[in-house]
Parts: structure tokens; sequence; C-alpha cells
């Protein structure tokens, strides 16, 4: 039986498709998002995994998250 996690939402991850936004997050705000290879190793983990176990969610955020971040321009 194979198991495949239900959800794997990364949030922000720093890859040459941001350069497609209408507002390019800059180059330290792109330093501090999850990394692919951030990523890379998750997945490697989970496909790491013996066939007994059964990864249902996992949630993988970067520690620093634009969309949670208050800052003085926002507080209106």
């Amino acid at each position: 039986m194979v198991c495949v996690p239900a959800a794997f939402p990364p949030g922000e991850v720093a890859t040459p498709i941001l350069k497609l936004r209408p507002v390019v997050p800059s180059e330290e705000e792109q330093a501090r998002m999850l990394q692919p290879e951030d990523l890379g190793r998750t997945i490697a983990f989970v496909a790491g995994m013996p066939p007994r176990v059964c990864m249902n969610e996992i949630l993988i955020s970067p520690t620093w998250n634009r969309g949670f971040i208050q800052t003085p321009a926002s507080r209106d």
C-alpha cells in the first residue's frame, strides 16, 4: 500500500517564477523565504520513510513570513 501526503503547502519559495510577479520580492526578502533545497530535503526525508509510515500532512514555512510581518505602513 502506498501512502501519499494529503497536503504539502510550502508557502513562498524563492524560485525564478518570483520574477514574474507584478511586485518582485527584494533579494533580502527572497533570502528569507524557503529555498528549493529546503523542500528537496523534506521530500527526500518523506521518500526515505519505510513503507509502514504514512505522512498525512507536512506544513513547512520560513521562520520569517512576509504575510505575517506587521510594518508601520501596514498598520493603517
